[in-house]
């Protein structure tokens, strides 16, 4: 964790070839608030902020998974061009605080960025035992909103290993993913495009 007396360590990072920073994970720490704080209406802190220009400055990503809405926009207004959502869903499909409103994705895009669409059932879906048709419902929703070439997978596999999602609970399963898609009509390209080549745009783009 990055701190005042540790800001230093950015440059050290980034000349060890981090390249994509996560300001915090599921706590608040020296540089903002969390997705599910109690603390909802404050974003990054006056060292948050300087952090976050530095890492950016630098060519870092920022990302944003982890951060409340208030943060999300510090971020948007510091460093829009460089951020982006590795992993997380539409908050108007699972109400959850770690997931984002229509209006940040639509923010989101606007800036470049792209958001992953994140395979933990609990942010998929809360009311039932989630199936691989909520994520493709996810997947539609941002389609809808902002076009293809916003959306990614970040399916977290390397991370969860409880509330996995029917059809879908491992790498191995990600061709039941493709055949729903194709079931609804999208193409190959659009597949590839989810799968990979968006990210692949995102990345060239803000590392290059």
């Amino acid at each position: 964790m990055i701190t005042p007396e540790s800001e230093h360590l950015l440059d050290e990072w980034y000349g060890m070839g981090l390249r994509s920073f996560g300001p915090l994970w599921n706590k608040d720490n020296a540089i903002g608030v969390a997705a599910a704080s109690d603390r909802p209406r404050e974003g990054l802190s006056a060292f948050g902020k300087r952090a976050i220009r530095r890492a950016s400055k630098l060519g870092m990503m920022i990302d944003c998974s982890h951060l409340n809405e208030a943060g999300f926009y510090d971020v948007l207004e510091i460093a829009g061009s460089r951020m982006l959502v590795t992993h997380g869903n539409s908050r108007a499909l699972c109400p959850h605080p770690r997931n984002f409103t229509d209006q940040q994705i639509k923010d989101l895009a606007a800036a470049g960025g792209i958001i992953g669409v994140f395979f933990s059932g609990k942010y998929v879906r809360y009311d039932v035992p989630p199936t691989i048709d909520d994520i493709v419902a996810h997947i539609e929703h941002v389609v809808d909103l902002v076009g293809i070439k916003y959306l990614a997978l970040g399916t977290d596999f390397g991370g969860i290993t409880t509330s996995l999602v029917h059809g879908i609970k491992k790498l191995e399963d990600m061709p039941n993913l493709q055949e729903k898609l194709i079931a609804k009509g999208y193409s190959q390209a659009n597949i590839e495009d989810i799968f990979k080549k968006n990210a692949e745009r995102y990345l060239a783009r803000v590392l290059e």
